[in-house]
C-alpha cells in the first residue's frame, strides 16, 4: 500500500512526462475492477497513528509522554485519508488541497469540512516545521510538547486534533474500517 501511496502522489519532473500520465490513467481505470476491499484496506492506514482516545492527556502537566508527533497525530491522517477518498473517486490530483477541492466538487465532502481539514493541515505543518527548525539547532527530537506552546496555540492544536479525530471517524464509517 505504501507503493500505491507514493505513486498516487508522484509528479513527473523531467523526461517523458506523458508516460506517468498514461500509467496514472491506467491505474485509475484498473481501480474500478479492483477487489472491493482494496480502497477500504488502503484507507485503513489513515487510522494507523495517533491515539484518538488519549490525545487530550498530552495537555496535562507531568505526563510521562506529553509530546506529540505532528506528522503522526495530524498530517498523515489528513493527507492519507484525503488521498484514499480521491483514489476511490479517480481524482488524479496530487496535492491534498487539490484533492479536497475535487472532493467538494464531487459532493463527497462538504466545503466546511474541507476548509477545516485544510486549516488543520496548515497548522500541523507549520508547527512541525517550527519544531524541526528548533530541534535541528539544539539537536533534539522533533516532537512537540503542548505545554511549551502558547495558550492560543494549545487551543488551536486541540481543535485541530478534534478535526482529525472526527475525520478519522468519518473514514472509519465510510470504509467500514471497524470490520478490518
Amino acid at each position: 500500500m505504501m507503493h500505491l501511496s507514493t505513486f498516487l502522489d508522484a509528479r513527473a519532473v523531467c523526461g517523458k512526462t506523458e508516460l506517468l500520465d498514461e500509467l496514472n490513467a491506467h491505474v485509475h481505470a484498473e481501480r474500478q475492477h479492483a477487489p472491493t476491499g482494496l480502497i477500504n484496506h488502503f484507507a485503513k492506514a489513515a487510522l494507523q497513528f495517533g491515539d484518538s482516545q488519549s490525545w487530550w492527556q498530552k495537555f496535562l502537566p507531568g505526563g510521562e509522554s506529553n509530546t506529540l508527533n505532528m506528522k503522526k497525530a495530524g498530517i498523515f491522517p489528513i493527507v492519507h485519508g484525503v488521498r484514499a477518498m480521491a483514489f476511490e473517486l479517480g481524482v488524479s490530483a496530487t496535492s491534498t488541497r487539490e484533492r479536497l477541492h475535487a472532493l467538494v466538487q464531487a459532493n463527497v465532502m462538504d466545503a466546511s469540512r474541507a476548509q477545516n481539514l485544510t486549516e488543520a493541515l496548515d497548522f500541523f505543518m507549520a508547527q512541525r516545521l517550527k519544531t524541526a527548525l528548533e530541534a535541528s539547532s539544539k539537536g533534539e527530537r522533533k516532537s512537540v510538547n503542548p505545554m511549551t506552546m502558547s495558550a492560543l496555540e494549545r487551543d488551536v492544536l486541540k481543535e485541530c486534533l478534534n478535526i482529525v479525530k472526527e475525520f478519522k471517524a468519518s473514514l472509519s464509517n465510510r470504509y467500514h474500517l471497524g470490520m478490518f
